[in-house]
């Protein structure tokens, strides 16, 4: 093995190490994008913790911003931090104004390697599970609507869904004996329930985008109902 191979490995090897050792001190918070209905994009912000995988705080914005974040990690951590170290990527939204106020909070930010995303892989892999379980499924109206969607989810997350890293436990310590299909239900339940709620915006959205589109759709003959109709048939 060359130099730079092996200093890779033993990079590799160090982090593995921190990440196991210190699991219980260890949060870690990420973004994710999410299209809307109107084709716009919405900036999904999460923080969790490393030793349940439980999601401490989460929130929707369309314009992320250092000051924004800022406001997010004192939702987060109100009063004394349960974490040592708050891990976060290299992503250009994480102005020195979060970093500081990081270090206030007495937490010590880890930035991972650039290209690195299995070092942040407690955060990645439950974007993944909201993308598959969730976002795959239903598009998203407005920011309303995505956060009554991913409160629904985190609920769901929380108390319903078991994970193999905690020996088929879930986040907040049950065991349960249900099947997948039957946790699922009530996901599934509640986001149809909001979706059916959030129809109406739907339409009205839909409605008000097709008529600024229509000439771009090169749809001008098309009655602008049937147009509805066959968007949600």
């Amino acid at each position: 093995m060359d130099e730079t191979g092996s200093s890779r490995s033993e990079l590799c090897t160090a982090v593995a190490t921190f990440l196991r050792n210190h699991r219980e001190a260890i949060t870690a918070m990420d973004f994710f994008t999410v299209p809307t209905i109107t084709f716009g994009v919405l900036y999904g912000f999460f923080v969790i913790g490393h030793d349940r995988r439980h999601v401490l705080h989460f929130n929707v914005t369309r314009h992320p911003t250092s000051a924004w974040i800022v406001q997010q990690l004192r939702e987060t951590f109100p009063y004394e931090p349960p974490a040592t170290f708050l891990l976060l990527d290299h992503d250009s939204k994480y102005g020195a104004e979060v970093f500081d106020s990081i270090r206030a909070m007495n937490i010590e930010p880890v930035r991972t390697s650039v290209g690195c995303p299995w070092q942040n892989g407690v955060a990645e892999r439950w974007v993944g599970s909201c993308r598959r379980e969730l976002l795959d499924h239903v598009v998203a109206i407005n920011e309303s609507h995505l956060k009554r969607l991913l409160a629904a989810y985190v609920e769901y997350y929380h108390q319903d869904r078991t994970h193999c890293g905690l020996q088929k436990q879930t986040p907040t310590g049950d065991c349960l004996v249900l099947n997948e299909a039957q946790s699922l239900r009530g996901l599934v339940s509640e986001v149809f329930i909001i979706a059916m709620s959030a129809l109406p915006s739907l339409v009205e959205a839909a409605d008000s985008w097709l008529g600024n589109h229509m000439y771009a759709l090169c749809l001008p003959l098309l009655p602008r109902s049937i147009v509805i109709h066959a968007i949600f048939v």
